[in-house]
């Protein structure tokens, strides 16, 4: 496959770039993420996912020549990370720090690990119930309507139906409303 700055790759029309996106995930959502087809990248919520990011504590740290190796917890499971970025980089995470990683999903032979892109200790407190609270919206968000999730968020159905009649009566201030 030729890459996209190779002399054989098709031309992109009007300088498009490739898609990318960065979705909130939980180790849950990576054990239960299926491998993309001809890759090394993973599936989540139906879409080939580019980039990750996660919220959690680090349980374990281990310094190899090539890289550091973390594994991360947070309340659904653990997760493997690999930094593979200069040592130099960014600020020192120790062992019970709760960090935001920034990353690829990787499948190699066994479980997902993330390649870290970047990766910190969080800020606040907030930011991991705000973390858990995104991983949950973007997953209503992007699995297919069912009615589990007709009874625990409602019908997005309903509420597009609510705005448009909103909006008719808004146009038209002497109509009488829906009986």
């Amino acid at each position: 496959m030729d890459s996209p700055r190779s002399p054989n790759a098709a031309p992109r029309a009007g300088g498009e770039r490739p898609k990318q996106n960065l979705l909130p995930v939980n180790a849950e959502i990576l054990r239960t993420a299926q491998k993309a087809p001809g890759g090394e990248k993973i599936v989540v919520h139906a879409m080939v996912a580019d980039r990750l990011t996660l919220v959690g504590t680090v349980k374990t740290k281990n310094e190899t020549s090539t890289c550091i190796e973390y594994e991360l917890t947070d309340s659904t499971g653990e997760v493997s990370i690999k930094d593979y970025r200069d040592k130099r980089t960014g600020k020192a995470v120790q062992v019970d720090d709760v960090v935001r990683v920034v990353g690829q999903a990787r499948v190699h032979n066994g479980p997902v690990s993330i390649s870290v892109t970047y990766m910190a200790p969080v800020e606040s407190p907030d930011e991991v119930e705000f973390h858990e609270t995104e991983v949950k919206y973007v997953a209503y968000k992007l699995k297919p309507d069912n009615a589990v999730t007709r009874l625990a968020f409602g019908s997005p159905d309903k509420e597009v139906k609510a705005e448009k009649r909103l909006a008719s009566e808004n146009d038209e201030p002497n109509a009488k409303a829906p009986k």
